[in-house]
């Protein structure tokens, strides 16, 4: 099943490669862009950014990913471009230092997004928040 062209406008929007979305929340380009006042708001791009993964999820490895007989599945370049810019858009936010909450919280925004990441490349997880609650509660041990 190809990766709908709504959910792939809607991370490269996050990106920073499109214009808006039309999102009640704000890019995570706009919200790691300092003038934008909008770091306080990251958490939720953040989390948007993982709902549009575990659409991605299901649309590359069906509806129960852990069940699918799919066994490879092409991922659209663009799409492997906006992850990398929206994983570099928050380390670069982190490295810049400051002390503001979410500056301080961008490191595990960012291994958030790499692990729902990953597991949408492995192709066998159900549900990618699930999987990253549990990732960070084992980091946490």
């Amino acid at each position: 099943m190809p990766i709908s062209n709504s959910v792939l406008s809607r991370l490269r929007w996050h990106a920073g490669l499109e214009a808006s979305s039309g999102q009640p929340i704000p890019s995570i380009a706009e919200c790691t862009w300092p003038e934008n006042g909008l770091q306080a708001r990251l958490g939720e791009a953040v989390s948007d950014v993982i709902d549009a993964l575990s659409e991605i999820n299901h649309q590359l490895n069906g509806p129960v990913p852990s069940r699918s007989t799919i066994a490879d599945a092409n991922v659209p370049r663009q799409l492997v471009y906006a992850i990398s810019e929206i994983l570099r858009l928050l380390r670069e936010f982190r490295e810049n230092g400051g002390a503001s909450a979410e500056q301080r919280s961008a490191t595990r925004f960012e291994r958030e997004i790499e692990i729902a990441w990953s597991a949408v490349l492995s192709g066998d997880v159900d549900d990618l928040r699930e999987h990253v609650s549990e990732e960070e509660t084992q980091r946490g041990r």
